[in-house]
């Protein structure tokens, strides 16, 4: 992360006091810094994300009114949005952890434990996860890019060579 620049975080949390304890607890870590923007539900939370792109990750309740948590990550990779993603959740369900994970949520906590250090370095490893993605995402361009300039290259020898061949 840039030393400069908060990590920005999209948190979409019902209850106004546990929001409060988010942001509380993250603006004690040191020594990365926090901006946390806080949304009481889905629709604000998309509406944001519609207009400013970019935060760096997203803390989502599980229990939200409207549309729980699952239904809005749908609607966020419906529109494109590739923020990542971590479920705050009181649920400490199993098959809720698994069938997030399986829709490509990045990490699945319990909300007791916001008061640990677990929070932040959640947040810093998802973050450190996608910057990686990012670059091997890049990697793989950079090599299809040189794929096909060896093709090119190729091809163009073999037209110059079957005239020069020819003479």
């Amino acid at each position: 992360m840039d030393e400069q620049r908060p990590i920005r975080v999209l948190l979409v949390e019902d209850n106004p006091d546990f929001a409060r304890l988010v942001e509380l607890f993250l603006r004690k870590h040191e020594p990365e810094r926090f901006a946390v923007t806080w949304k009481e539900n889905g629709a604000d939370a998309l509406l944001e994300l519609t207009r400013n792109a970019s935060y760096d990750v997203i803390l989502m309740d599980y229990f939200l009114p409207g549309q729980n948590g699952l239904e809005i990550t749908r609607a966020l990779q419906a529109k494109h949005i590739r923020t990542p993603v971590v479920f705050l959740t009181v649920n400490k369900d199993f098959d809720l952890a698994v069938e997030v994970m399986k829709l490509g949520i990045e990490d699945y906590l319990v909300k007791e434990e916001i008061s640990t250090p677990v929070l932040p370095k959640t947040i810093l490893n998802v973050i450190e996860r996608q910057q990686l993605k990012d670059q091997l995402t890049a990697l793989e361009i950079s090599q299809k890019r040189l794929e096909a300039i060896q093709e090119l290259v190729v091809q163009i020898t073999t037209e110059l060579r079957l005239p020069l061949d020819a003479m």
